[in-house]
């Protein structure tokens, strides 16, 4: 009896010590622990390949590879046992890997510098790489490079580590990152362009930059017109990266202007035709970006272009990505009169609410190109709802129920703002408040004003509220539901648009005499708040007497 309690006690110890965080003390055992056998699995390997003797391996035999395998980056990062929230041998380690890295990249040795470089790009691959590049002081190291770049062996190398390097914010953040964007431009804009080498580098170190929305006005007519060329380029790698740069840059409604004025709006147009799928999607975020009013009449003379884009939502064996690209497009779209009748034609409004049925069912479970797909549905369907009452009145209950599952989750503050705006749409059309009710969205718009402080969610959401309110039986629901504190509190937003959505609800609610009394009691409550806020602001930047 007495063995089989000792049996169960000491299970009982073994699994509760599995439970138990290990200290900073057993942490670093356990550090130590997989340096050692990582260290003896690389010698061992070594061994079997005639690097080293055979037999038993000396403290001395492991820091002496250790050295050597940290400057020549063969040890892979382990899955180190953490101390807190961070991965501190992973970090540790990579510090060091880029430290000897960047002391060799100014090698006088050719051979010394491609390793190096090589190295380098294999561990450069996050904004915490390249922020300890920086701080390693290796875009002093890049600054040197470029400015050899014209008379270098190496050429190509130092061009390709760069592009890595620009991909992150760290590294395009810090003045060599400066230095490196004029250097492109100035490539680019030279006048033997056709005998600069390795364009298709250089284009892609650009596309890097151009996608920082701070950049878009930097470049300038001469360096749009130049890409817009660089477009049809015999290369593909080249015309890749510099349609890369236009997409980009045609948010900035100077740089659509510059593409409109160069004909470039055609040549993006054949891109969406090319075998290349980088390019094709590519040319539908360009022509996506330019669906506004400067080019409208662009798209009036070119109506077959939106009919291929909207066709997308609904195209059997389209790629997630295809699709997120096409709703971002039709959300664009919509801006345009003769835009949307097109829209409607090819089904593309059934296609969003398939899309928002079946991801808002599944929401928990989404990846991130799903995630990104309902959000720019849920964008497209309101954008589309607000300018088309057709629309709005062909939204499915069902939909309307996936709608409203959103509002009241924890989906990004978009997806919550559009689905609101949604709901805000259909309250404008009185023979739709009884579907709006129907699918609970009188009650998640009041749920919605009672948790966020968001202007972009309080707005529809007090839009629902005010337009359901006109009538007389929801008057009272909204006020056992607590709706009308919140509509209160609006009415001392500091946007106007709020402000004027709150006071047309409360004018509604106010009809009914008892909640009129809870309006005047709920006001005056919070004027008195409010104006007590202020005599202390004004009591403490008075000067002293």
């Amino acid at each position: 009896m007495a063995a089989t309690l000792d049996a169960n006690a000491g299970t009982l110890l073994f699994h509760l010590n599995e439970l138990r965080h290990p200290t900073r003390m057993e942490a670093r055992l356990q550090q130590i622990s997989d340096e050692y056998l990582l260290l003896t699995e690389s010698m061992g390997k070594k061994s079997a390949s005639g690097g080293v003797k055979q037999g038993k391996i000396s403290l001395e035999d492991l820091l002496g590879h250790l050295r050597e395998e940290l400057e020549d980056n063969l040890i892979p990062l382990p899955d180190a046992p953490t101390v807190g929230n961070s991965t501190q041998f992973g970090t540790e380690l990579l510090s060091k890997q880029i430290g000897a890295v960047v002391k060799k990249l100014n090698s006088a040795d050719p051979v010394k510098q491609r390793k190096a470089m090589r190295l380098l790009d294999s561990v450069t691959n996050s904004d915490l790489a390249a922020q300890q590049f920086v701080e390693a002081g290796g875009d002093k190291e890049i600054d040197l490079l470029l400015s050899s770049l014209d008379t270098s062996q190496i050429h190509r190398e130092i061009l390709h580590i760069i592009a890595c390097l620009s991909a992150f914010a760290p590294f395009r953040a810090t003045a060599t990152g400066e230095q490196v964007l004029d250097k492109m431009v100035d490539l680019i804009n030279a006048k033997n362009r056709d005998s600069v080498r390795d364009l298709d580098l250089i284009l892609w170190i650009l596309s890097n930059f151009c996608a920082e929305h701070q950049r878009l006005f930097r470049l300038g007519q001469k360096t749009m017109a130049a890409l817009i060329e660089l477009m049809s380029h015999s290369n593909e790698q080249v015309s890749k990266h510099a349609l890369r740069c236009v997409a980009s840059l045609t948010v900035a409604r100077a740089n659509r202007k510059v593409v409109d004025a160069w004909e470039g709006f055609h040549s993006i147009v054949s891109l969406l035709d090319s075998p290349s799928i980088e390019i094709s999607l590519s040319a539908m975020w360009a022509l996506g970006h330019m669906a506004s009013q400067e080019c409208e009449g662009l798209f009036d003379q070119n109506l077959s272009v939106i009919r291929r884009i909207a066709r997308f939502i609904t195209m059997p064996g389209v790629s997630t990505e295809q699709r997120v690209i096409a709703c971002r497009c039709v959300t664009n779209f919509a801006l345009l009169n003769k835009a949307r009748p097109i829209i409607l034609q090819e089904d593309t409004v059934s296609g969003l609410q398939t899309i928002i049925q079946e991801l808002a069912s599944s929401s928990q479970e989404t990846d991130a190109e799903e995630f990104a797909l309902l959000e720019e549905a849920t964008v497209a369907l309101s954008r589309l709802a607000g300018k088309e009452i057709q629309v709005a009145e062909s939204i499915s209950l069902k939909t309307l129920n996936s709608v409203v599952s959103l509002i009241s989750s924890s989906a990004s503050s978009t997806i919550i703002s559009s689905c609101a705006w949604c709901l805000a749409y259909l309250c404008r059309i009185e023979k739709l408040h009884q579907k709006v009710e129907l699918s609970g969205g009188l009650d998640a718009a009041i749920k919605l004003l009672w948790r966020t402080q968001n202007p972009l969610e309080q707005l529809p959401a007090a839009w629902v509220v005010s337009r359901l309110a006109a009538k007389a039986e929801n008057q009272e629901r909204i006020r056992d539901s607590d709706g009308v504190v919140p509509m209160v509190k609006l009415l001392f937003s500091k946007e106007q648009d709020i402000r004027l959505a709150a006071a047309n609800g409360l004018y509604y609610l106010s009809l009914n005499s008892k909640i009129k009394q809870l309006i005047r009691s709920l006001f005056s409550k919070l004027s008195q708040k409010d104006s007590v806020i202020e005599q202390k602001i004004k009591a403490k930047s008075r000067p002293d007497m």
